[in-house]
């Protein structure tokens, strides 16, 4: 099925029909990308959650496949989770190197007082991950009596030898370690008394990071339900070591470390075994934001993934912070056109067109800028940098649809003041399909995600400020 622009993305993943969220099982197995995901195929609103799928050879163009797991009855919805190849045949439960491990949350629903019911279990694939069955043991984590248990990610730590399994546990993570991938015995603890600490924490990631040096790092990544009242941060992060127990966090500063300054970067994962060409993880995310999420207009559809991205650390002076940049299978497919005259660029409108503008601004500490990227004559997304507070925001509110939530006309806004400390030139790539725009500062160092819904294609970039260079790429998928 077949979607009219203006909402649906060329090389971001949408679903064919239904409704989206999370990404779940990342995993990249006999030359594929696996991308399962949080799917309810009876609505385009959130309800008893399966894992959709789908595939990709390079992460940008996919083909979406049967439902791979169903709710049940006496162990409900299937939330959050992960994927990874028992290669080795652990579990006892495979003949060769084509089996596949899930580990996901079920989610039963029960009457009061009782409440939800959340358990760690697994399903297993023997084809390669494109059927699957779930284990007849199931749970193979129990509930420790507690409502918020769920989105089990594991990983490999080699120094102990163990495989890891990361839930979080309210306004914490539980850490798990096993040997079979069947058994599972308590490792450690981490999360009391952080930040955000009284909100409730989702979907985990831990991996290890390189800096520009070549020094590794533990980083934990977390995503929270905020309130509608404090929407930030969507996702945040902790760098520090972990010894296959727990993690203890080692650096830590004074602001929230966000994973992104927009509102529509969520549960963020990276892919089992999958690395970019410069030998980094790679992750995406759910592109939209919990307050506004079933609200999203689009047609017989709802829901987006963010582009592929690729993780390292950047480190300056004694401080440490993730940088992201879109890998190098969608970088590479931009060319080069044009660069704008007269402040003015007249952007291609063909269907599945993507454009890219990379903004330099000399002299940034001194000189505020103002730029749009038009769809029509009365719709714009503006882009302003105040050089005063050192912020760059985006002003997408004339992008507004009818009836939308009061939290889409904020300024999505980026605090650049201590990546400006030790530069005057401000610069930034800005990725535009359709209805997302992922802006990249100083090569990856800060990124700023958000939805818009133009009523039309955009068409134009307008500069106000003559000190901008702007350069403009474009693809055509």
């Amino acid at each position: 099925m077949t979607l009219p622009a203006p909402y649906r993305p060329s090389i971001h993943f949408t679903p064919e029909t239904s409704w989206i969220n999370d990404p779940n099982g990342c995993i990249y197995h006999q030359g594929l990308y696996h991308l399962f995901f949080q799917y309810y195929p009876d609505d385009i609103k959130w309800g008893p959650m399966h894992w959709g799928h789908a595939t990709s050879p390079d992460l940008i163009k996919w083909s979406q496949h049967d439902i791979a797991l169903y709710p049940d009855s006496s162990l409900g919805a299937i939330f959050s989770g992960s994927a990874v190849n028992d290669k080795h045949n652990v579990s006892g439960l495979f003949n060769d190197d084509k089996g596949l491990i899930a580990f996901y949350t079920s989610h039963l629903e029960r009457k009061a007082p009782l409440g939800p019911l959340q358990q760690q279990c697994i399903a297993f694939s023997k084809d390669n991950g494109f059927t699957w069955e779930k284990y007849e043991k199931n749970p193979v984590i129990t509930n420790p009596g507690i409502p918020d248990f769920r989105d089990p990610k594991v990983i490999y730590h080699e120094e102990s030898g163990h495989w890891i399994l990361i839930a979080v546990a309210g306004q914490q993570v539980n850490f798990y370690k096993s040997l079979d991938l069947l058994t599972w015995e308590d490792a450690g603890v981490f999360g009391k008394d952080q930040h955000n600490d009284s909100l409730v924490w989702e979907c985990p990631d831990l991996m290890q990071l390189q800096d520009q040096y070549g020094t590794s790092y533990w980083v934990l990544f977390i995503s929270c339900v905020s309130s509608q009242e404090k929407p930030f941060p969507p996702m945040q992060y902790f760098i520090g070591e972990f010894d296959g127990h727990t993690f203890k966090e080692t650096h830590q500063d004074d602001r929230v470390n966000v994973v992104d300054d927009g509102y529509d970067f969520y549960a963020a994962q990276s892919f089992f075994e999958a690395k970019s060409e410069s030998d980094k993880p790679i992750w995406l995310a759910w592109a939209n934001h919990w307050p506004y999420a079933n609200l999203i207009p689009n047609d017989g559809w709802r829901g987006t993934m963010s582009l592929p991205r690729e993780l390292s650390l950047l480190k300056k002076a004694n401080e440490i912070a993730l940088a992201q940049q879109p890998i190098s299978a969608v970088s590479d497919h931009f060319t080069h056109t044009s660069t704008a005259s007269e402040n003015t660029l007249i952007l291609p409108t063909a269907a599945g067109t993507v454009h890219k503008l990379s903004v330099r601004l000399p002299n940034a500490n001194q000189s505020s800028a103002n730029f749009e990227v038009k769809a029509g004559a009365s719709q714009s997304a503006i882009f302003n940098w105040d050089s005063s507070s050192k912020t760059f925001s985006l002003d997408r509110s004339a992008l507004k649809p009818e009836h939308f939530h009061d939290l889409y006309d904020q300024l999505v806004v980026a605090d650049l003041s201590k990546e400006m400390a030790e530069t005057d030139i401000l610069s930034a790539d800005i990725y535009i399909d359709q209805s997302i725009i992922e802006v990249f500062f100083f090569d990856g160092e800060r990124v700023m995600t958000s939805l818009v819904f133009p009523n039309t294609t955009f068409s134009s970039f307008v500069s106000h400020t003559e000190q901008l260079n702007t350069t403009y790429s474009m693809v055509t998928i």
